[in-house]
């Protein structure tokens, strides 16, 4: 996976596709097939298509990757180009993109964006659309231990949001400007059922006016390929929690939770000759 799990997918679910014709469930935490992929993503506010390439640069301990991507959900519309090179267990990329929010709900002033405000401006139809473009740079660790492994990540992000208001990507409130994210999970991985594990991301917000703010969430990732086709497919689920904030999580659960559930289908286009 790239980016952790998150609604973006192109973090949270940019799955692996093994060599074998036969797929276990935990396939997705084996290294990737080189070749031309198409992604077909079904998540719980809408889905995404993506077109990936990867490209063994020397054998298949290093590998490039490049994709393009376009989502819709409930909340947002987002466009992407997007690249990494990987050697070994770490990785390193980027990148660049545009998202048009269709239900935007900014901060007013002297007040804060709760969710109960949030759900106020869904009842009310008082939210607006907003457009902005955003960049990315990131790395990616993995550490393999048996039964066990880690998977790091850190991003630094730079978004052109004009106001305070409500990210539906990270289900948090902040300003435009640069963000910071880090986030671990330790899978317990099985062939018969996948991977399961606890998750803890940190985040550094920007909120207007030069100042920041550290949040830190925990929860639980859990990820399988169900075989509803043949082939590589993947079901996640991830959901993430900060108890004693009134602005994180989807107002629509009414509880500071976030928590998505997404089913990817992969479709091998090209595979080099020998694969």
């Amino acid at each position: 996976m790239k980016n952790g799990v998150a609604v973006s997918l192109a973090v949270l679910c940019t799955t692996a596709s093994a060599r074998a014709e036969y797929l276990t469930r935990d396939y997705f935490l084996d290294p990737p097939a080189a070749g031309l992929w198409a992604h077909a993503d079904a998540f719980t506010l809408g889905g995404q298509g993506s077109l990936e390439h990867r490209h063994e640069v020397d054998g298949d301990m290093t590998m490039l990757t490049t994709r393009v991507s376009g989502l819709a959900s409930l909340g947002y519309g987002d466009v992407g180009a997007h690249a990494d090179f990987r050697v070994a267990l770490l990785s390193f990329g980027g990148s660049v993109g545009y998202r048009r929010t269709f239900r935007y709900y900014a901060v007013p002033d002297g007040a804060t964006l709760t969710r109960a405000a949030r759900q106020k401006a869904d009842d009310d139809k008082t939210y607006r659309g907003q457009g902005f473009a955003w960049g990315e740079g990131r790395s990616r660790l993995v550490i393999p231990l048996d039964s066990l492994w880690l998977v790091a990540n850190y991003a630094l992000r730079k978004e052109d949001q004009p106001d305070v208001a409500f990210d539906w990507f990270n289900a948090n409130v902040h300003a435009g400007g640069t963000l910071q994210k880090a986030d671990a999970t330790m899978f317990f991985r099985h062939p018969k059922f996948g991977g399961v594990g606890p998750v803890v991301r940190w985040m550094r917000l920007p909120k207007g006016g030069g100042e920041t703010a550290d949040e830190l969430a925990f929860g639980l990732t859990f990820a399988t390929r169900p075989g509803f086709k043949r082939g590589p497919d993947l079901l996640l689920f991830q959901a993430l929690t900060v108890p004693s904030d009134d602005e994180f999580g989807f107002h629509v659960l009414r509880a500071p939770v976030y928590a998505m559930l997404v089913y990817r289908a992969s479709f091998g286009l090209w595979r080099p000759e020998g694969r």
